[in-house]
């Protein structure tokens, strides 16, 4: 089963779900919708569906998310509290940690790379059990040039902190 949401009509009120047909067939409960039917949303809902085909955004989101990830890679080889990088597509975690053997997550960190970044112009989540973990991810459209200033933000808010952190 795949549930859609959110922004498959760019943010008019809408959900979606798709199955096989055994799955489909065992429901037998009321269908009923708030929002069921409504042929402004659906209208945005094809809109929206067509540019993503039309433009390949699925396709940038899998060039630019390779190109981020391997930017964070870098990364990873010059800042010691990135843990790990982990994601697919456009959809990227940097969990920061104290220290990479224990894995001892640095959430205040995670927090104050977040502020700098904010402060840089770029905007960042943040998430994880323990709030250590840097939340990217950006829109569909994004380019190269973007994902290349959104790393150097990045790259100086992990050079900021790291300042605070005891020696290695």
């Amino acid at each position: 089963m795949m549930v859609f949401a959110k922004g498959m009509a760019n943010g008019l009120p809408i959900g979606a779900f798709t199955t096989r047909a055994e799955i489909a067939d065992a429901y037998k409960g009321p269908n009923i919708s708030t929002f069921g039917g409504n042929p402004i949303t659906m209208a945005g809902a094809r809109a929206n569906i067509d540019y993503i085909r039309r433009h390949d955004l699925a396709g940038n989101a899998e060039r630019m998310g390779k190109l981020l990830c391997d930017g964070l890679g870098a990364l990873a080889g010059k800042h010691r509290t990135i843990g790990e990088v982990r994601g697919k597509g456009l959809m990227v975690g940097v969990e920061l940690v104290k220290d990479r053997k224990t894995k001892e997550p640095a959430a205040a960190e995670t927090n104050a790379v977040m502020e700098l970044c904010k402060d840089d112009g770029v905007l960042v989540g943040r998430g994880g059990y323990f709030n250590n973990v840097l939340r990217l991810t950006p829109p569909l459209v994004i380019d190269a040039g973007d994902v290349e200033r959104a790393l150097k933000a990045l790259d100086r808010a992990l050079t900021t902190v790291a300042k605070t952190l005891p020696a290695a």
